[in-house]
């Protein structure tokens, strides 16, 4: 995580829930350099918070970010990460942009849109035999 207040970032291991809340609160958006990933739960965690985003730009993390996040085309570029940070370091309009998209997009990952998306799906298949 990165803080545009204190120009650090912080390399942490395993975290408590309470700890991590605190640590999404005093972020000022958050980075995912994944280059292998299944999901991104940190992705919609950010994006619940209405932290702007930068990721990999993997198919996993495309599916999740979609356009609320910043992607990085090229992952292992390091110049790549910094433009795409700077973009929104930069400009508080986009970062306020990419924040209201990600909390919409997160949206679309509680247990309330996936049971209802579930529960759409079975009566399509039921109603199609």
């Amino acid at each position: 995580m990165v803080s545009a207040n204190t120009q650090t970032t912080e390399h942490r291991g395993f975290v408590s829930v309470s700890e991590l809340t605190n640590l999404y609160a005093g972020a000022s958006l958050l980075l995912f350099p994944s280059i292998h990933e299944g999901f991104g739960i940190p992705l919609v965690e950010a994006m619940q918070l209405g932290l702007p985003v930068v990721a990999s730009r993997i198919p996993s993390l495309v599916e999740v970010g979609a356009d609320a996040v910043t992607f990085v085309d090229r992952p292992l570029d390091p110049l790549d990460w910094r433009l795409r940070i700077e973009e929104i370091c930069t400009d508080p309009s986009h970062a306020r942009l990419l924040a209201k998209r990600g909390v919409e997009r997160a949206c679309d990952f509680t247990w309330d849109a996936q049971i209802a998306d579930l529960v759409h799906r079975l009566r399509t298949i039921s109603t199609s035999k």
